[in-house]
């Protein structure tokens, strides 16, 4: 009998503690104007005292490039030293366990991330995840004259309509999530509007997808997702999503003022769970996000 216990003890033992340290629900948010807070630890400490007191745990930065402009993160001598002792401080001190930074072509996390990756010897130190953002639906950026037509879609003969604009992307990000996996780390995208047959191709290759749900309330939430969701789920393995609140004025920037963050978070889970059907089983929502610093209730 004796021995028995001995043995489930053992067992509860190895399975408990077999379970990964991050294993908590993720509760990420994008932090805009980081070029302007990294390395002025006034700013720094703000930051991080609102993500400990609002129970965030993950980070997305914009503007790698300006970043890299203002700080020079990819030199190990100078701004490689700032980012990875805020990183890391971050990571120790206030419960942050993904850091991510984000880019709308492969260059920039080829020549900026990964490259201070690699200097930094210290793996807390590192970015943890390639957050690739890059609008393909969007009409009006890849017709003829539009920033993504003039910026990427021209340059790499790619016809400047969202049919040239998802094959830009589709090779994007397969580059991505391939320097992401000699990196070690995770690639993740954010997308609106896919087609089916383009969020299988997405659902296939990166390891999270970051889907809006921008709305003035969350109670229709998960009513705006779940067709996305069910295309997500149309692979065979398991697909992780994220989904995105929206802080600003369009959308629950008014909301927020009046409730608490989480709360949104259980009325789509509430839903999410309720209409769950079999093919659902593929999909596993991690978390959410929310969009942006600048806007969030303080």
């Amino acid at each position: 009998m004796r021995s028995r216990i001995v043995f489930l003890i053992g067992l509860f033992c190895c399975i408990f503690f077999s379970q990964p340290a991050n294993a908590q629900p993720y509760k990420g948010l994008y932090v805009d104007g980081f070029d302007k807070i990294l390395g002025k630890r006034p700013l720094e400490d703000q930051l991080l005292n609102y993500c400990k007191k609002n129970g965030f745990n993950a980070l997305c930065t914009y503007k790698t490039k300006d970043i890299e402009k203002q700080i020079q993160i990819s030199n190990p001598k100078t701004g490689g030293k700032i980012l990875a002792s805020f990183i890391k401080r971050a990571k120790q001190q206030y419960g942050i366990i993904s850091f991510a930074m984000s880019s709308e072509q492969y260059d920039t996390f080829n020549t900026i991330i990964a490259k201070y990756n690699r200097t930094r010897t210290d793996t807390i130190e590192r970015v943890n995840v390639l957050n690739f953002e890059f609008e393909y639906w969007n009409r009006k950026s890849t017709a003829p004259g539009g920033y993504y037509c003039t910026r990427y879609l021209m340059p790499t003969n790619c016809s400047c309509d969202t049919s040239g604009a998802f094959k830009f992307y589709r090779v994007q990000m397969f580059r991505i999530d391939s320097l992401a996996q000699a990196l070690g780390i995770k690639s993740e995208v954010y997308v609106g509007k896919p087609s089916r047959g383009q969020a299988k191709v997405i659902a296939n290759t990166v390891d999270r997808i970051l889907v809006d749900v921008y709305l003035k309330n969350p109670e229709k939430a998960y009513d705006r997702a779940q067709e996305r969701l069910h295309s997500f789920a149309a692979v065979s393995k398991k697909v992780t999503i994220i989904p995105i609140w929206g802080s600003t004025g369009e959308f629950l920037g008014e909301w927020q003022q009046e409730h608490a963050q989480d709360e949104a978070n259980k009325i789509f889970l509430d839903e999410y769970n309720a209409k769950k059907t079999e093919l659902l089983d593929h999909i596993n929502v991690a978390g959410f996000q929310w969009y942006k610093y600048s806007t969030m209730k303080k």
